[in-house]
């Protein structure tokens, strides 16, 4: 588990979007928030407004903006993860927890998982706005490749190029991931995702997990799970 305290620098990897506007974004969607100091995992969520329209970019920002859910819509419990796609231990969470915890509880209907963005850093909110031009299970196979091949674009001299090569990859277009990777409205969304983690929900690390009023923190085993979620009912 990363702690937010412990994040890398994230000037040397924002190019164009320096550290101040990371900064200034993140201060500017604090103030806006106004949300309630305590919620769980079936509320409605999240509590602030959705943009709306298409931006300059040719972005669509309520798309954009929805929630990213796997599993089904009637399933009785909810679990959120707030996870950072350069944070190791949710890379070991999407790799070796999640396919069991998918199997057992997700593909059954017992729970879904609704994956919200925290990023530690510029690079991993840079990979968040690329995630966010996909939607349903494209998006989550995107996820899933970025944390399974973390170690390598996360790495690499140029981790944007490196990024963008997995974007394309994944059938995004070349000239919508340049767009989008300095998009201030998209980087909007995904900052407030962790404003609201941190201002609602408490979030200080990566990952962290809520199943109702139950709260995990780390990559923890499946056992952790499955006692969270039988003690919803499930």
């Amino acid at each position: 588990m990363i702690k937010t305290s412990m994040r890398p620098s994230v000037g040397s990897l924002m190019g164009p979007m320096n550290r101040r506007s990371f900064v200034v974004a993140a201060v500017g969607v604090t103030a806006a928030l106004g949300l309630p100091a305590f919620a769980r995992a079936d509320d409605p969520a999240p509590a602030t407004p959705a943009p709306t329209g298409v931006d300059e970019a040719g972005i669509d920002l309520g798309k954009a903006a929805a929630p990213r859910v796997l599993g089904k819509a009637d399933a009785k419990v909810t679990i959120i993860e707030y996870a950072s796609l350069t944070c190791p231990h949710c890379a070991d969470f999407a790799v070796h927890i999640l396919p069991d915890v998918k199997k057992e509880f997700i593909d059954t209907g017992r729970a879904r998982l609704e994956y919200r963005d925290y990023p530690l850093d510029g690079l991993a909110l840079r990979a968040a706005m690329m995630a966010r031009l996909t939607e349903g299970e494209r998006y989550f196979q995107l996820v899933e490749m970025l944390f399974s091949t973390q170690g390598q674009w996360a790495r690499a001299k140029d981790p944007l190029s490196a990024l963008s090569n997995i974007g394309k990859l994944a059938g995004i277009d070349a000239k919508l991931i340049d767009k989008a990777l300095s998009d201030e409205k998209l980087s909007d969304i995904v900052l407030q995702s962790r404003m609201e983690g941190e201002k609602t929900w408490g979030v200080d690390a990566t990952p962290t997990f809520f199943v109702g009023t139950r709260k995990i923190s780390g990559a923890q085993p499946i056992e952790e799970f499955r006692k969270a979620i039988e003690a919803e009912g499930a």
